[in-house]
């Protein structure tokens, strides 16, 4: 009887032999037609292996894809954010500049100051970041864009103070034509919509496109602060005085840095 042991020794030898004679090609004879009959077999499992490898090569790869691109994705969204923040930064360094040249030249006491915020409803008031303690007063004009009037100090705080623009409804500015006669008149707001200019003396001639700018005629207000030009003439010679519309020489709605002209 065979044991155990010697099962084992027999088929270690057998294996063995079999090895001896396969590196020694002496079983080509048997080992051809026995690979022909397992081929299809062979092939039919090798393919099902390579399907399913390939299904979790796939996978795996369209997982890591969407991981990459929602990383892509996070950087191209910060990189716009960086680019427009630059952007911004750029834009506010030249105004900056441009506006620091201007009082320069004019050699006026004036404070440079930035928008924090703007009341619920109310599109012609806004709240700079300078207040009381800066030397900022209630009728001190305020600029823009070298030399803009936009607006005046409506209200003070310590820290802080409200910009009425001159489209609010109860804002009023002596102003005067670039015309010939230098005619004088009014501007004031208009349902917070529009700029007005009314008190035009009737003999005046006006025209389209003329510049209207301070007449200094009032406490605090300069001369000669650019406030926008004529774009309609809205009455006649019957009026007791004529009136005309006025469109602002800057866009209100873009404004982020003002400028107040501080008194003496």
């Amino acid at each position: 009887m065979i044991t155990g042991v010697s099962r084992t020794v027999l088929i270690i030898s057998i294996i063995v032999a079999l090895l001896i004679l396969h590196y020694a090609n002496l079983l080509k004879w048997v080992e051809t037609p026995l690979l022909n009959i397992l081929a299809p077999v062979q092939k039919t499992v090798y393919g099902g292996g390579s399907s399913n490898y390939g299904f979790l090569y796939n996978y795996t790869q369209c997982d890591n894809l969407a991981g990459e691109n929602e990383t892509l994705q996070s950087l191209l969204t910060t990189k716009d954010i960086d680019q427009m923040e630059l952007s911004e930064l750029k834009r506010e360094n030249e105004y900056l500049r441009e506006e620091l040249e201007f009082i320069k030249r004019e050699g006026s006491n004036v404070l440079i100051t930035h928008i924090i915020s703007k009341p619920l409803l109310q599109n012609d008031l806004f709240i700079i970041d300078k207040g009381s303690d800066d030397g900022i007063k209630v009728g001190q004009p305020v600029l823009a864009d070298q030399g803009v009037l936009i607006g005046k100090i409506f209200a003070v705080e310590k820290y802080q103070a409200s910009v009425s623009l001159l489209s609010n409804s109860n804002s009023t500015v002596a102003v005067t034509l670039n015309n010939n006669t230098h005619t004088q008149g009014v501007v004031q707001g208009s349902m917070g919509l529009s700029l007005l200019m009314d008190l035009i003396p009737p003999e005046e001639i006006i025209n389209l496109d003329d510049l209207v700018f301070t007449s200094g005629l009032e406490d605090l207000i300069g001369q000669n602060y650019l406030i926008g030009k004529i774009v309609n003439i809205l009455s006649g010679e019957t009026e007791l005085y004529q009136k005309a519309e006025v469109i602002p020489s800057i866009d209100y709605r873009q404004l982020r840095i003002l400028t107040v002209v501080l008194s003496e």
